[in-house]
C-alpha cells in the first residue's frame, strides 16, 4: 500500500478557518441599530435593579459576537413567521409602536382570527428546542407573558383586542412551532406595580435592592447567573458588576463546583473555564 505524502494544500483543508464568521460578524456590527438605555416595555419581566442599571448608563459588559448573531436570528425566525402571514393576508398590524403608563414599545403582531371573530395581538419568540420542550410541561415565561400583556393594554382600544394574547414560540433547532395564550388581566396588576415601582426610582433617583435575592433552596435567580452542567456556569446580567453581593455568591458557588470537579478529574483537565470566570468576576468583570 503506497502512503499518500501529505501538501501544503491537505493542510490547509484541515485548518479551522473564521472567514465567513468575521464577515457576518463585521455586517451585524455595522449595522446593529442604536438602543437607548430607557426601559421599554419589553425587559418589564427583567429585575429591577439591573432595569435601573441600565437606565442609569452604569459599568456594563456588552454582548458579545456570539450573543449578537443569536439576536439577528431571532429576527430572522421572526420575519420567517411575519412574511407567510403576510402573503396570505391575514395581518392586520406588523410592529406597532405602543405606550402603557409612561413606557414604550414594539408589538409584533395583530392577526384576525376568523374563528373567535377577533383581533389578536401575537408576539413571536424564537427559542432553543430545550426550552421549547419545558413549553409541555405547562411552564410559561412570565417575562414573555408580562410584556405581551403589557403591548395588549396598550393597544386594547385602538385594535379592539380581547383578554387573551398569544405568545407563538418557534424552535430554532427544528422549527416546531406553539402558540400559547395569555390571560392579561391576570398579569396587568403585576405590570402596573412593576411600571409604577420603576417610576420611583427613577423619579427619586435611587437603585433597587440586588435583587433577585436567594430564595430558601439556596438557587439564585436565573436571571443573575446559573449552573447548567458539572462543570458549565453562566453570568447572564450584563450589569452584574454593580452588585457585590450576588458576585460574592456567584463567585463561592463557582469555587465550590471547582473544587467538586477537580476532586474527581484530572488536574488542568475540569474547572478552567469557571476559574476563568471567578477572576473575571473578582476584578469587576
Amino acid at each position: 500500500m503506497i502512503k499518500r505524502k501529505e501538501t501544503k494544500n491537505n493542510e490547509v483543508e484541515k485548518q479551522e478557518g473564521k472567514m465567513l464568521q468575521n464577515i457576518i460578524d463585521e455586517h451585524i456590527a455595522e449595522n446593529r441599530k442604536e438602543h437607548t438605555n430607557d426601559i421599554t416595555l419589553s425587559q418589564l419581566g427583567k429585575c429591577a435593579r439591573m432595569l435601573i442599571l441600565k437606565q442609569n448608563n452604569a459599568p456594563h459588559t456588552d454582548f458579545d459576537a456570539r450573543t449578537l448573531r443569536v439576536f439577528e436570528c431571532g429576527f430572522i425566525f421572526e420575519s420567517f413567521v411575519a412574511d407567510i402571514l403576510q402573503a396570505k393576508n391575514k395581518i392586520v398590524a406588523a410592529q406597532i409602536p405602543c405606550e402603557y403608563m409612561g413606557f414604550k414599545g414594539t408589538a409584533d403582531l395583530i392577526v384576525y382570527d376568523e374563528v373567535e371573530k377577533q383581533n389578536v395581538l401575537y408576539d413571536i419568540k424564537s427559542v432553543n428546542s430545550q426550552k421549547f420542550h419545558y413549553l409541555d410541561k405547562g411552564e410559561l415565561d412570565e417575562g414573555y407573558a408580562m410584556q405581551v400583556s403589557a403591548y395588549n393594554l396598550a393597544l386594547t382600544s385602538e385594535y379592539k383586542l380581547g383578554n387573551i394574547a398569544r405568545l407563538c414560540y418557534v424552535s430554532k433547532d427544528d422549527l416546531c412551532l406553539k402558540e400559547v395564550g395569555v390571560t392579561v388581566e391576570k398579569y396587568r396588576e403585576k405590570i402596573d406595580c412593576k411600571i409604577t415601582l420603576l417610576k420611583k426610582h427613577i423619579v427619586d433617583k435611587t437603585i433597587p435592592d440586588e435583587l433577585p435575592q436567594e430564595k430558601e433552596d439556596g438557587k439564585t435567580e436565573w436571571q443573575c447567573f446559573s449552573h447548567t452542567g458539572k462543570n458549565k456556569s453562566k453570568i447572564w446580567c450584563n450589569f452584574i458588576q454593580n452588585c457585590p453581593e450576588i458576585c460574592k455568591i456567584y463567585e463561592d458557588k463557582i469555587k465550590r463546583k471547582v473544587e467538586e470537579n477537580d476532586n474527581t478529574a484530572a488536574e488542568g483537565t475540569v474547572g478552567n473555564d469557571t476559574k476563568a470566570i471567578i477572576g473575571a468576576v473578582t476584578q469587576g468583570y
